[in-house]
């Protein structure tokens, strides 16, 4: 069986990293919107119908966004894709960042879950196409390791700011 060199294992790491942001950003906003820095910056989240479209935006946009990052990322190739969605993602979190009106921070949500439901999709079939034969299913088992490695911090993290 043929070793796999640091090279892929680097690039899977780097690859993975997309699962790890896209849980952080959307497990995070929910503790947020309910601290109370948050809620004087922004007094219209303390109603819950607004409260639960801001945090959904992000995933309603990556949705949409979704549905074209297939056949995009086999016509200009994965590793652009990728970084298409990185950088829109990047904007939106910009825009989220310098946020001082609550409509702005919504709009950065959206821009960024358009960049991440751009990016999530090719990144899988990505790795598994840098992946030589022999260590394919060790990069898929890395992967699905980060993934879930990150969404028990960000469980953890939410069950721990949630006892006071």
């Amino acid at each position: 069986m043929p070793r796999v060199g640091w090279t892929i294992n680097r690039l899977a790491v780097f690859v993975s990293l997309g699962g790890l942001f896209w849980g952080m950003d959307t497990g995070l906003i929910g503790p947020v919107t309910v601290m109370p820095q948050f809620l004087e910056a922004f007094p219209e989240a303390k109603d819950p119908t607004i409260q639960g479209t801001l945090i959904a935006t992000i995933l309603m946009a990556a949705a949409l966004a979704s549905l074209s990052s297939g056949s995009v990322s086999n016509r200009i190739s994965r590793k652009r894709t990728i970084l298409i969605g990185a950088a829109v993602a990047a904007v939106g979190c910009f825009i989220e960042a310098a946020s001082v009106k609550f409509w702005m921070l919504i709009i950065g949500r959206f821009i960024a879950g358009l960049g991440e439901g751009w990016f999530l999709n090719p990144i899988s079939v990505y790795l598994i196409e840098i992946s030589p034969p022999a260590g394919g299913s060790s990069q898929k088992a890395e992967k699905k390791k980060l993934g879930k490695s990150s969404q028990c911090l960000i469980l953890k993290a939410r069950i721990t700011n949630g006892k006071r």
